[in-house]
């Protein structure tokens, strides 16, 4: 492995640094049995299974981040399975891989954004509120000159500012979902992705690169779900949301058949279990839905 595996690192010859790294990494989960079964319409299944298991008329689903793309694809393939959902912080499903890592990458770049103008408006809390941005730009150099080395599964690996973050995050579960292309369509991906957010696109892209060198077949997820016939299904979008933007949520409402959007104004990820200034309102409105199944 070369020595500076950096998925910030834009310049020229480190995509071909990084792809052979990524390469690498994918090929050690070849022979892994689990593999094949590690698409989400699987989980749905597996889901369903459990709602016979545990002898459920309807289920009653809450699902947050992920868990919403688990909630709206079981809706769609067992409509009159269900009693109550919520779904807040939305993962759509009818997103293609591509728009989903940009789309994510603005709201990374966002996150952060707000998370500057924070420090700057609370010096006694923030370290760097002086100049929060050379401070995080600062840090992204330090990683980039002077990484780390982990030892992962006999070897040695150099660390910088985005493999820490692969090594400890990354499934292939999205890598199945929502297939990505390789070669000069995910270099153009990696270019869109760092121009539509600068501080963080261009680690939110390489990130995932080893889901192009996937070692089995993708499951591609439903992107045409509509739900048909399903209760009536609770939506919350948090406004300020750097994982699940918003416009996910609302896009999501406009899809299903039957779908309520309630908005959250917080710069957070999700809106469940509220926020410093509003817990009730989000609290008690989704316990309240939990409980008797009506919105």
């Amino acid at each position: 492995m070369g020595k500076h595996q950096d998925l910030a690192d834009v310049r020229p010859g480190a995509s071909a640094v990084l792809a052979s790294a990524a390469a690498a990494y994918a090929n050690t989960c070849q022979s892994d049995p689990v593999m094949l079964h590690m698409g989400t319409m699987n989980v749905v299944r597996d889901l369903e299974v459990l709602r016979r298991a545990v002898g459920d008329a309807g289920l009653t689903y809450l699902g947050v981040s992920y868990g919403t793309e688990v909630g709206i694809l079981y809706a769609d393939m067992y409509p009159t399975h269900v009693r109550a959902m919520i779904i807040d912080g939305v993962v759509n499903p009818a997103h293609g891989g591509e728009d989903i890592l940009v789309s994510q990458a603005v709201g990374w770049q966002k996150g952060l954004e707000a998370f500057f103008v924070w420090c700057k408006e609370n010096a006694g809390q923030c370290l760097i509120s002086a100049d929060p941005e050379g401070g995080f730009r600062q840090m992204q150099a330090l990683a980039h000159s002077q990484p780390a080395t982990l030892h992962y599964k006999g070897g040695p690996i150099t660390l910088s500012s985005g493999w820490v973050t692969l090594l400890s995050v990354l499934v292939w579960t999205s890598c199945m979902d929502q297939p990505l292309r390789r070669g000069d369509a995910y270099e153009a991906m990696v270019t869109r992705a760092a121009a539509a957010a600068p501080l963080t696109g261009a680690v939110q892209a390489n990130i995932n690169r080893p889901c192009v060198y996937l070692p089995v077949d993708p499951d591609p997820v439903r992107r045409d779900y509509k739900a048909q016939g399903f209760p009536a299904i609770m939506v919350w979008g948090s406004t300020g949301d750097p994982a699940t933007p918003y416009q996910n949520s609302q896009e999501a409402v406009a899809q299903l058949s039957n779908a309520s959007l309630f908005t959250f104004v917080a710069n957070q990820h999700v809106a469940m279990g509220g926020g410093p200034e509003c817990k009730a309102c989000v609290v008690d409105v989704q316990s309240r839905i939990s409980a008797d199944g009506d919105t």
